[in-house]
């Protein structure tokens, strides 16, 4: 039955990346040759906060000294909300948000190119009160560089290619408030948004997902309303975006899991509990994972959610003080998980972490094994409505059961023949709108498929 179940711990104990004082707002990036790069933000006094930058060649083991990125960090100027890139060079991208006292913010950017920084180049030009950047990389080495301009209530963008910034662009003008939470790109270099929409004159906003490809902005798709919060997003191994949002009703907050699959959106209830700090990741062959801090009792654990073959396994990461700014990235065979946690004794100083997780990260299709023998099915079409055609690729004497699942564990429908000659037509009936497990089990034989209803 598909159901949440607890597994064993396999992360690595955290090490620390950099401890002492107040940091925050950390982001890491991996390049080609599997070093890591994290920068974060580090408090000095109440108006001083410095941009600091630190790499691993030993897949995190060990860290180098914190290097101060910006080295004329004057009296009263903050340094916030550091964002990391790495180009296809291994030339890393930073970007920042610079507030300067009593003055507007504005996004700045700085390259290191292994040996040294260039100096900070103004990416926001002199338009005020322009904060939160994103950066993406695509194939041909092109930087995207996303913010947002609350003056205008807008997202802005602009690229940066052979040293050279492209003009800025509003690409969805007068269609209202649009904020822009996350920002992927898939191997075919189409890009991915992920934010937040309300639309002129409107009270009410909206989860919104868009993309840019080859030169041309997509219209504005709502995933999800009423919207509460955008949370975390993801590009699987189909190039299909899947999201964590966050809705509230009567002050308890339900994390929600949204996935498009062909041009279709499916939601499901990932934990009705609160929540915060998500971050989710996909895996080559299509497992899915998720971080995410949730309410216990009088304080928050550190869970890691796992969604494999239609199962959800679930399990505590850390039970101590709050951890946050939960980040998530895959190379080779380990995911890493990069976070800020609190002292024990002085909540207000937090210590950089990271945490690794073995994983697959293979290709291929994923069948179940047993006695040497293989049973494989095809199910289609997916998502469907209410009908589903079946095909066994495998070959099999025995009599076919069939058990279908809903995300709760509870079984939905059972059927029983013979083996297939050609593709047999199943009627499911009129079920909610959500995700499915499909068991097949032909004498030892077992496999299993997931599927949507969709209306």
């Amino acid at each position: 039955a598909l159901a949440f179940t607890t597994k064993a711990q396999e992360w690595s104990e955290p090490v620390t990346v950099f401890e002492g004082g107040t940091n925050y707002d950390p982001d890491f990036a991996i390049d080609s040759n599997g070093a890591l790069h994290v920068v974060w933000t580090h408090k000095i006094a109440e108006n001083n906060w410095k941009i600091y930058y630190s790499e691993s060649t030993d897949q995190g083991s060990t860290w180098s000294e914190p290097y101060d990125v910006v080295r004329d960090l004057v009296e009263n100027q903050m340094l916030r909300a550091p964002k990391i890139a790495v180009g296809s060079n291994n030339e890393i991208f930073i970007t920042y948000d610079v507030h300067p006292y009593s003055q507007v913010i504005k996004v700045y950017m700085q390259i290191f190119n292994g040996n040294e920084w260039s100096n900070p180049m103004l990416v926001s030009r002199d338009m005020s009160s322009a904060y939160y950047s994103r950066l993406i990389v695509d194939n041909e080495g092109v930087l995207h560089i996303f913010w947002y301009n609350s003056i205008l209530s807008m997202f802005q963008y602009r690229t940066f290619y052979n040293q050279a910034f492209s003009n800025i662009s509003q690409p969805y003008n007068n269609q209202g408030t649009i904020f822009l939470s996350h920002v992927r790109i898939d191997k075919n270099s189409k890009i991915h948004c992920f934010g937040v929409h309300r639309s002129v004159g409107g009270s009410n906003s909206y989860t919104i997902y868009f993309t840019k490809y080859d030169q041309e902005w997509s219209r504005i798709d709502s995933v999800c309303d009423p919207y509460w919060s955008s949370k975390a997003m993801a590009i699987n191994q189909n190039n299909e975006p899947c999201f964590l949002w966050v809705s509230r009703t009567n002050n308890i907050d339900t994390t929600r899991y949204t996935k498009l699959i062909n041009n279709q959106w499916g939601t499901f209830t990932l934990t009705p509990k609160i929540s915060s700090e998500q971050a989710i990741i996909v895996e080559k062959n299509g497992t899915e994972h998720i971080v995410q801090n949730e309410k216990y009792g009088s304080g928050y654990v550190q869970k890691h959610y796992i969604l494999k073959d239609t199962n959800v396994y679930e399990y505590v990461i850390d039970e101590s003080r709050y951890p946050s700014d939960n980040k998530l990235l895959i190379s080779d065979s380990t995911m890493y998980l990069l976070y800020v946690r609190p002292l024990e004794s002085n909540v207000y100083e937090c210590d950089l972490y990271m945490k690794t997780f073995p994983v697959e990260n293979l290709s291929g299709i994923a069948f179940h094994v047993q006695n040497n023998k293989q049973l494989v099915c095809k199910l289609f079409p997916n998502p469907t409505r209410q009908f589903f055609s079946l095909e066994l690729i495998s070959e099999t004497t025995s009599l076919i059961d069939i058990y279908i699942y809903n995300v709760f564990g509870q079984l939905v429908y059972q059927t029983q023949f013979h083996q297939l000659q050609e593709n047999k037509l199943f009627d499911f009936g009129k079920q909610p709108v959500g995700l499915y497990k499909m068991l097949i089990k032909s004498g030892e034989l077992t496999t299993t498929q997931t599927f949507l209803i969709m209306r």
